[in-house]
């Protein structure tokens, strides 16, 4: 017990980053008085979703390749290179050093102007922060390995009592008004803000780590290890939804603080809970929490892209990695969360399908053709939703590829549009298997060569004496 226990602790802290701090007391100021529904939709995504990942890698192997490349080997590397890349250069790194920034740093100095741009104080800040996690990805392991194992639950408890203790402050709190979002779907408007801790496809990437974490010996059945993760993720998983649940209160009473931001929304509670030194014991946790969290993604990253592509040394990676998160990172977090939103819309649902298909692999005769039906509907709606979203970022108008289709798709307005051609997906795959399809298009093979058979019988009969 002790072990699943521990392993539980463990997998809580690779789902809970400094980054992923953000996102719950945001959802919980615009929810307003939609709170539960919203928080709900949120810990679906943000928490189950996740746990269900680590189970699907599990079950088919141990990397983002061994889940994806079930639809085709060129299907799967691609997927793998879009998940490299949200949880590193172009998202997941760069935001662990802005949260850092506007945190830590941004409450104690001028670093970012009103447009939320970086200043030159931030700009060096940025530079030091990567510099750093440069040289401790190289040569800083024990450090790194021995400043995480006490970050990670030193955390955790400060953000809990930063939750309780903000909950029976005297100041006034209140309730603002529901966002124009969460109106008509809060579950679904929530779900779609969950998706932004990026936690289901940072599984993906890491679901092998942690499962060879929870096996004891390289003996261990199979079985065994599943029973350990389900078990762990129980833990880890009541252990996250108490702490979003909470995060996303304290941004749902904090209406009144004229706040808009889910980092502007933590420093304010942090002041107001344990004043200017507890503001800046909580800003050093997290920016010793980013760090570390930068320097595992830049390491790991940079050992799976020299193992999986070649072409380059480890070293090599890694500088390539850290110089281009760098580069992104100067734009600000509101950029840098502009950026993401598009791919996030493209791969947390193509994520999601594979691993519902994979949980439920034991139960389907013709695997591999319901892999490649889901991921033929569900893949080209995925990325309408993420184009529609990234020209209205960057063109000034939505461009939408599957237009007027759009209003006959239910959920379509909640965001949720790939799910009607996930389930259609999964009928096509269980009702017209392979064989019988092929055998519609092409005829039956086996047939038409006893049609030829008997035709070369009664022909050569036919010249018989």
């Amino acid at each position: 017990m002790k072990r699943i226990i521990f392993s539980g602790l463990m997998l809580m802290s690779f789902f809970f980053g400094a980054g992923n701090l953000i996102y719950p007391p945001l959802a919980g100021l615009n929810a307003g008085s939609e709170f539960l529904s919203a928080s709900s939709g949120f810990t679906l995504t943000a928490v189950v979703i996740p746990f269900l990942t680590i189970l699907a890698v599990a079950l088919s192997g141990d990397s983002a390749l061994s889940l994806a490349g079930r639809v085709g080997k060129v299907y799967g590397l691609i997927f793998t290179v879009i998940i490299i890349l949200s949880i590193g250069p172009l998202f997941g790194i760069p935001r662990v050093a802005n949260v850092s920034l506007d945190i830590g740093i941004k409450p104690l100095l001028d670093a970012s102007n009103s447009q939320g741009s970086i200043s030159p104080a931030g700009l060096f800040y940025i530079l030091i922060f990567f510099f750093i996690s440069f040289i401790l990805s190289l040569y800083g392991d024990k450090l790194v390995d021995t400043i995480g194992k006490y970050l990670s639950p030193a955390l955790v408890i400060f953000t809990l009592a930063l939750v309780v203790v903000y909950a029976f402050t005297d100041n006034v709190k209140e309730v603002g008004e529901v966002g124009k979002e969460y109106v008509s779907g809060a579950f679904f408007k929530g779900a779609i803000d969950g998706y932004g801790t990026l936690d289901a496809i940072a599984a993906v990437a890491f679901a092998g780590l942690i499962v060879n974490a929870l096996r004891p010996s390289p003996d261990t059945p199979k079985s065994v290890v599943f029973s350990g993760v389900i078990k762990a993720g129980f833990i880890a998983c009541a252990l996250l939804a108490v702490i979003y649940f909470g995060l996303a209160y304290v941004g749902n009473v904090s209406a009144n603080s004229g706040k808009t931001t889910g980092a502007d929304i933590l420093v304010y509670v942090s002041q107001q809970s344990f004043g200017a030194a507890g503001q800046l014991v909580f800003a050093i946790i997290v920016f010793l929490a980013c760090l570390t969290t930068a320097v595992g993604l830049l390491k790991t990253l940079s050992t799976y892209s020299r193992n999986l592509f070649g072409l380059l040394t480890e070293r090599q990676w890694l500088i390539l990695y850290t110089v281009f998160s760098a580069v992104l990172s100067v734009r600000g977090l509101d950029s840098v969360l502009k950026t993401s939103v598009p791919m996030i819309y493209l791969t947390y649902p193509i994520t999601i399908v594979l691993v519902i298909v994979t949980l439920f692999n034991k139960w389907t005769k013709d695997r591999a053709w319901i892999y490649f039906w889901t991921a033929l509907l569900v893949t080209p709606v995925a990325f309408a939703d993420a184009f529609r979203i990234f020209s209205d970022n960057y063109f000034g108008r939505s461009i939408d590829l599957i237009g007027a289709v759009r209003d006959y798709i239910p959920l379509a307005n909640t965001d949720f549009s790939w799910v009607t051609p996930f389930i259609v997906a999964v009928v096509i795959g269980a009702l017209f298997p392979k064989k019988s399809v092929n055998n519609l298009l092409l005829g039956d093979k086996d047939a038409e060569l006893r049609r030829k058979k008997q035709r070369a019988e009664e022909e050569f009969e036919e010249v018989l004496p």
